[in-house]
């Protein structure tokens, strides 16, 4: 295996990009073929940035040229594109691969997205491997950047690249291991209140329909897994004492008849808080309280109002760190007509790559947040910040009492 060199970071007007279609053994220990690899320039990208993650949907994959390393290792031959079909059409070969008049394209995969920088006598070009593939496009990953000559041949550069890529193929290869969380059973997140009666589902579509328009600059929506609904309800239990296991214990049944149990750990409302889950809960008669004396008794409870929570979830990634982030827009009743809308911008996971930065998890939360607060403005949704946890929300309601509305 290759390792990279110690590198700089030179920056540049654009970057040139590479598609590089090959045949999936180069990936995943199949059975290959003496398929040819494509290599596929697509239009070049302004400015210089560095991405951890890049999206491509078939519309990004139309090509300027086309370069066809053959199996048998011949001369590389420059062959025609079809100027405004996708090479790469979802989960298959695109239109534009027709154009190129070979039987043995059907069998190629997307690889590597090659990434160059810079400018005079040296070139640093960012490997990226394919990572997941969806009808919507295609996601690539950082596994590695080398330095090289600034005249290669684009032939050369995808046989170096492949030495590269490798590297993190644990986290490329399986989808089950493609992320790690920063800060294990720690919520993160930020919190915006809606103060005006609005629909959640219209405010949800608006922001997916945003992000696909880049209202959130260097953030795209995440592939397959764009708009998520929910809607349960919650028997919630604060917890009195002993003071370091202040917080609640969060009850919702599921369709099998047991329970989900979350257990949120926080004195005060703060951006993180400690949160941890118990799963398939067997509960004898439903009585919760009975199961919490009996697993728990070292500590004390105080049951508050149920809740039920309708939640539209748009989970969006981070093309510059592969942080990923839900904006969550909430509609919360409490029995008496108590209601509390926010929007919840909460950190989930970070995609695995090279040059994975801890550090820049609260910078991108909060220019995140930055770009929902702006958005909701535009849309003329009163809104402010704030860390109003459910734990209050539910206390207050208990204080005001059934049937007074909030």
């Amino acid at each position: 295996m290759n390792t990279p060199q110690t590198r700089t970071e030179p920056t540049a007007a654009t970057v040139t990009r590479h598609l590089v279609l090959g045949d999936i053994s180069r990936q995943y220990q199949v059975l290959g073929g003496n398929t040819p690899t494509l290599v596929v320039e697509l239009a070049p990208e302004p400015g210089g940035t560095h991405l951890a993650t890049a999206h491509l949907r078939p519309e990004d994959t139309v090509a300027t040229s086309v370069l066809v390393l053959d199996g048998d290792g011949g001369r590389p031959v420059q062959a025609p594109a079809d100027p405004a079909a996708p090479v790469w059409a979802g989960l298959g070969p695109g239109p534009a691969l027709s154009a190129l008049g070979r039987d043995d394209l059907a069998a190629l995969a997307p690889l590597m997205l090659l990434r160059t920088h810079g400018s005079g006598a040296e070139r640093l070009t960012e490997v990226m491997m394919c990572s997941r593939v969806r009808s919507v496009g295609v996601l690539f990953v950082r596994v590695a950047r080398f330095p090289h000559a600034a005249v290669t041949d684009p032939s050369d550069l995808v046989r170096e690249a492949l030495g590269y890529s490798s590297q993190l193929a644990d986290s490329v290869v399986f989808e089950g291991s493609a992320f790690t969380v920063l800060e294990p059973e720690i919520e993160i997140e930020q919190k915006v209140n809606l103060l005006d009666e609005v629909s959640i589902w219209t405010l949800a579509q608006a922001m997916c329909e945003a992000a696909e328009q880049g209202r959130y600059p260097g953030f795209f929506l995440d592939p397959g897994y764009e708009l998520t609904r929910w809607q349960y309800g919650q028997e919630t239990f604060e917890v009195l004492a002993p003071r370091e296991h202040a917080g609640y214990f969060g009850f919702t049944k599921m369709p099998d008849g047991r329970y989900l149990m979350k257990i949120k750990t926080f004195e005060q409302d703060a951006l993180r808080r400690g949160e941890k889950f118990r799963l398939n809960l067997d509960i004898p008669g439903d009585d919760l309280d009975a199961f919490l004396a009996r697993e728990y008794p070292e500590l004390s409870f105080h049951r508050l109002p149920p809740l039920v929570r309708a939640r539209f979830d748009v989970n969006l990634e981070s093309a510059a760190t592969g942080h990923l982030f839900s904006i969550e827009i909430d509609d919360v009743t409490v029995a008496g007509g108590h209601k509390l809308r926010q929007a919840e911008v909460e950190y989930l996971k970070t995609r695995v790559h090279e040059g994975i930065d801890h550090a820049l998890l609260d910078t991108e939360l909060e220019r995140l947040t930055g770009f929902v607060e702006e958005h909701l403005k535009d849309l003329g949704v009163r809104a402010e910040r704030s860390l109003l946890s459910k734990l209050t929300f539910l206390r207050e309601c208990e204080r005001r009492g059934a049937g007074t509305d909030s």
